[in-house]
């Protein structure tokens, strides 16, 4: 894959304050990321842009996700921690 985000990015950006979210998004990383395309992968850095509150609400599904571009990769990243 020759995407334009580079993995290792992608992998410190999981590292968040909140070991719940750590943990949640790095399993997400390491065994979706071959999955993804580059749209998805994409979409997945932007979330990574948002504040841990809101992406603790959003992946224990107490927070309202308005942005409808984010909420297909939080859907995923949901399926996934259910699995």
């Amino acid at each position: 894959m020759n995407y334009d985000i580079n993995l290792s990015k992608i992998y410190l950006s999981c590292r968040r304050g909140m070991l719940e979210l750590d943990i949640l998004l790095i399993n997400f990383l390491k065994h979706e990321y071959n999955n993804m395309d580059e749209a998805l992968l994409k979409k997945f850095n932007l979330l990574l842009n948002e504040s841990d509150k809101d992406l603790h609400n959003w992946l224990i599904k107490k927070g309202k996700l308005e942005n409808l571009n984010l909420s297909i990769i939080v859907d995923k990243i949901n399926k996934f921690s259910e699995e």
